[in-house]
């Protein structure tokens, strides 16, 4: 490994991957965390990074940003986080410098967890006794997804124009993206896929929709799901997207002949063709859980990153979560931080993908305090 291939300089604290012509700033959040190191991948099945770097606590450190620039790194470049610190889950950290992490600002998310792996949890799944306050040595990284380089200024958007239906004349049809042509008798070429649904614009038009509704598309998991079809003895797939494992990130499971974050490219080429036949799309967004789940769960992301910012803890033993989302786990939507997260995601999806609007899952846990009380008008 030859770090002294590629010119760093300090950065900014622009979260996420920000791609300019002479290369990408990387910042991530960690408040907690004591050491924090980025890695490059050439390809998706690496377990082995091009180039590992750790950050100066204070030259590569703004605030609670961890950033860094690096020269000549560009688009559809892999990248992962890792974060040192103290895993003492009583008291609500769990950082695990073994665990490679997403980052919750990643435009494109590569490949499939694999939720059976022992090395996806910051504890040692064997030590029954001490179960989640164990501590695991086992690097995740040959069963973890790695985050995708995009850069929002490639696509053209064209004369793209928003159809800005009046809410009073709208015909909103709710759809998932993959069951909506999935079966062999929607007569599509590209079942499953958002270009499927644009082979049904026709069938649309004729039913009077102004607004489709997409059910969850933010990154997730299908191989989440722990249960077992009674009737064959298959494994069941979690295929609704509500166990979101990052905020930014168009799932590549809608998408089809998927090459390196083509994912993104083929989402804006759907609302841009959806737009020009009128029709407006809204998202089902999900800000209110996660799918690293409760204690027992994996490590993902914002879990490795600093749990006890980004998630929701009991008060009184700090290793347990709030549930308020009947998933495991409740996002921390009071604290300033995991606020501007949302905020940003939001933005992301107005600005540079062109959605028309927004359905929010279990919208009342966004305004609610660390004890659960509804906050009112110091929600988000």
């Amino acid at each position: 490994m030859d770090n002294s291939s590629i010119k760093i300089s300090r950065g900014h604290p622009k979260l996420g991957a920000t791609v300019d012509p002479s290369g990408t700033n990387f910042a991530v959040f960690s408040r907690n965390g004591k050491r924090v190191f980025i890695e490059l991948y050439e390809n998706f099945y690496d377990d082995i990074p091009f180039f590992s770097y750790e950050l100066d606590r204070i030259y590569n450190k703004t605030g609670d940003i961890w950033h860094i620039y690096l020269f000549g790194i560009g688009n559809n470049l892999y990248y992962l986080w890792r974060v040192d610190g103290d895993y003492e889950p009583l008291s609500g950290h769990r950082f695990n410098k073994n665990k490679v992490l997403l980052d919750p600002y990643a435009k494109a998310i590569s490949g499939v967890y694999d939720f059976d792996d022992p090395s996806m949890y910051s504890y040692d799944t064997s030590d029954d006794s001490n179960m989640d306050l164990s501590f695991s040595r086992t690097n995740s990284v040959r069963s973890a997804c790695k985050n995708i380089v995009i850069d929002d200024t490639k696509f053209d958007w064209g004369q793209d124009i928003r159809p800005q239906i009046p809410v009073e004349d709208s015909i909103i049809y709710e759809l998932h993206v993959r069951l909506f042509t999935m079966n062999t008798n929607s007569g599509v070429a590209n079942r499953g896929t958002f270009d499927g649904i644009v082979e049904k614009i026709p069938h649309l038009l004729e039913l009077g929709v102004t607004t489709l509704e997409l059910m969850p598309i933010f990154e997730f998991n299908p191989g989440a799901n722990v249960n077992i079809n009674p009737l064959n003895g298959e494994r069941l797939k979690d295929i609704w997207g509500y166990n979101p494992i990052g905020f930014f990130a168009v799932t590549g499971n809608y998408s089809h002949g998927l090459r390196l974050g083509e994912q993104v490219d083929q989402f804006k080429n759907f609302i841009k063709t959806i737009h020009k036949y009128g029709i407006e799309v809204i998202l089902d967004v999900v800000y209110n859980h996660t799918g690293e789940g409760n204690e027992f769960g994996p490590t993902l992301s914002f879990r490795g990153l600093d749990n006890s910012i980004y998630y929701m803890l009991n008060n009184s033993n700090k290793r347990y979560y709030l549930n308020y989302s009947g998933t495991g786990n409740t996002l921390n939507c009071a604290n300033p931080v995991v606020k501007e997260l949302i905020i940003d995601s939001l933005r992301y999806w107005v600005t540079e993908c062109h959605v028309d609007g927004f359905r929010f899952d279990l919208a009342s846990i966004l305004g609610r305090d660390s004890r659960g009380n509804w906050i009112g008008d110091l929600s988000l």
